[in-house]
């Protein structure tokens, strides 16, 4: 249900449904991985994002990690809005995590109300023909048919996006 601030709502109702001059703003985040991680590897990878990114930030994070980090932060203070700051923090942190590859942090949105961010795809991020570069370069190692399957399924929209065969574009980083 989208609920639109009209002037048939007063400054209670604003507040109560976070509207208008209340309204709370968050932003999606999502990481591929470099490789498969096991169980303690991704254990590993979400409590250091949780204790050394998020949490020191005045952050909360809802989401995980299995195939990709995925998920929505929002300021941990009551009543407050995360920032471009704390967009930057946690860009910078996943970018130096070896464990990381191509990072997509949203623009803010209404964390209450949307408009929510679609599911990451890599296919939308491989801007240029380096960046498909470098992520087949993190992904040959990998002896896996189904991981090389997906790799090149990405790449293959990547390009035909790249020569014009979609309008889709990526999404705002």
């Amino acid at each position: 249900m989208v609920i639109r601030m009209t002037h048939k709502h007063n400054q209670r109702q604003r507040k109560k449904l976070r509207l208008g001059e209340f309204k709370e703003l968050g932003f999606a985040v999502s990481a591929s991985l470099r490789g498969p991680l096991d169980g303690a590897d991704r254990e590993a990878a979400i409590d250091a994002f949780l204790e050394d990114c998020i949490e020191p930030n005045g952050m909360l994070f809802g989401g995980g990690i299995n195939e990709m980090l995925d998920g929505y932060v929002v300021s941990s203070a009551a009543r407050s809005s995360a920032t471009d700051r704390q967009r930057e923090i946690v860009r910078g942190w996943l970018s130096g995590r070896p464990e990381f590859a191509v990072i997509n942090v949203s623009p803010l949105t209404d964390a209450w109300h949307g408009p929510f961010i679609s599911p990451f795809v890599v296919s939308d991020h491989l801007d240029s023909e380096e960046a498909i570069a470098a992520y087949l370069k993190a992904v040959r190692e990998e002896n896996d048919p189904e991981v090389l399957r997906r790799v090149l399924d990405d790449v293959e929209k990547a390009r035909a996006r790249l020569a014009g065969g979609t309008d889709r574009p990526p999404l705002a980083q």
